[in-house]
C-alpha cells in the first residue's frame, strides 16, 4: 500500500530522490539487464575452451544452457566473426546531471509507480540498439540524457503526467522494451527542455481479449 504521509520528491537536502511504490528494496531494470549491451545479464556466449564449442548462458530460450557444436563454424564461416577478437567496453560513461523541471515534479503526486532519478537508469532510457547507440554505449557518450525516468502502472498516471508534461512544457519519449533500432530513442542534444523516459512495462495487465480478431 501506498504511505498515508503527504510525499515529497524531495530529501531532507532538497534534493530530487528515486521512489518506487511497488518494490521497496528500490529494484530497477538494470538488476536483470546488460548495461553496456543487448539482452539479460545472465545471458551471453561463451565459449569452451576445450572443445572449442559455443554455448549460451541462461535459462530463458530454447539454446540456453546448451552446447552448439556447429555454431562457430557458421559464424566464422558464413557471418565472417573472428572469435579470437575481443572488444571490451569501456568501464562507464559520464552521465551529464539532469535537467529538472521543478513545476513539473512537484505536481505530480503519487501519479507513478516508479520514479528514478538515478544516472545509471537513465542513461538506459537515453538509448535504443541501433548500431550507432550500441558502438557510443561502449566506446563513448551519449549527447543528450533522460533527465528522469517514470513507471506508470495505470492509464490514470499516463493522463496526469502528460497533462502535467503538456502544461508545463515537457518532453516525454514512450520507452517499452528499449530494443528498437530505428532511433526512436535517440535524444536531440539541442533539447533544453526537461526529458522524462515515461517507461510502460509496469503497466502490464491484460484488460481484454478479443478471440476473433485476435487482439488483446
Amino acid at each position: 500500500s501506498r504511505p498515508s504521509e503527504v510525499l515529497t520528491l524531495k530529501d531532507e537536502n532538497g534534493n530530487y530522490r528515486t521512489i518506487d511504490f511497488l518494490y521497496r528494496e528500490g529494484r530497477s531494470k538494470l538488476d536483470w539487464f546488460k548495461e553496456k549491451g543487448w539482452g539479460f545479464k545472465d545471458t551471453e556466449f561463451v565459449l569452451d575452451d576445450k572443445s572449442g564449442q559455443v554455448g549460451l548462458t541462461g535459462d530463458r530460450y530454447v539454446f540456453s544452457g546448451k552446447m552448439m557444436p556447429d555454431f562457430r563454424n557458421w559464424a566464422e564461416n558464413k557471418i565472417g566473426i573472428d572469435i579470437d577478437y575481443t572488444s571490451v567496453p569501456q568501464k562507464a560513461m559520464e552521465v551529464d546531471p539532469p535537467l529538472l523541471n521543478e513545476e513539473f515534479l512537484d505536481n505530480l503526486d503519487d501519479h507513478f509507480s516508479r520514479i528514478s532519478f538515478d544516472d545509471k537508469e537513465r542513461m538506459m532510457h537515453s538509448h535504443g540498439h541501433c548500431l550507432q547507440e550500441i558502438y557510443l554505449l561502449r566506446n563513448g557518450k551519449f549527447k543528450r540524457f533522460v533527465d528522469c525516468v517514470i513507471y506508470p502502472d495505470n492509464t490514470k498516471h499516463v493522463e496526469k503526467i502528460v497533462a502535467l508534461a503538456n502544461k508545463y512544457n515537457v518532453v516525454v519519449v514512450p520507452y517499452g522494451g528499449g530494443t528498437n533500432v530505428t532511433q526512436a530513442l535517440m535524444l536531440s542534444e539541442n533539447e533544453k527542455r526537461m526529458i522524462v523516459s515515461l517507461d510502460m512495462t509496469r503497466m502490464c495487465r491484460i484488460k481484454w481479449v478479443d478471440r476473433a480478431n485476435m487482439t488483446a
